[in-house]
């Protein structure tokens, strides 16, 4: 007779969310809901911040123009989330031309 085993609903919910790397897409989430604060809202309306993978926050940018600038201002982002204590283990933005 073949014995089965229970998993508890938590340990498939974590795996769960692990393979789809959940916990990376709502730890952009706190980013996400200051975000014109972090950036104004010029810049916020160009911009979205995306995901954070690792130590990389990943931002869409609406234009390349915006990306070069951003590029040149990412030490000042960087910093800024980090006054806002929203950096947690962020250390480079990337950016990527939204779709």
């Amino acid at each position: 007779m073949p014995t089965h085993s229970l998993t508890s609903i938590q340990e498939i919910l974590n795996n769960t969310l692990n393979e789809i790397n959940c916990q990376e897409i709502f730890k952009v989430y706190p980013i996400w809901s200051r975000w014109k604060e972090i950036v104004g809202e010029v810049i916020a309306a160009k911009t979205e911040p995306h995901y954070v993978k690792g130590e990389t926050l990943y931002v869409a940018v609406a234009h390349p123009v915006w990306m070069s600038e951003l590029q040149i201002a990412k030490t000042n982002l960087l910093d800024r989330l980090k006054e806002l204590n929203l950096a947690e283990g962020i250390i480079d933005i990337k950016f990527r031309l939204k779709k």
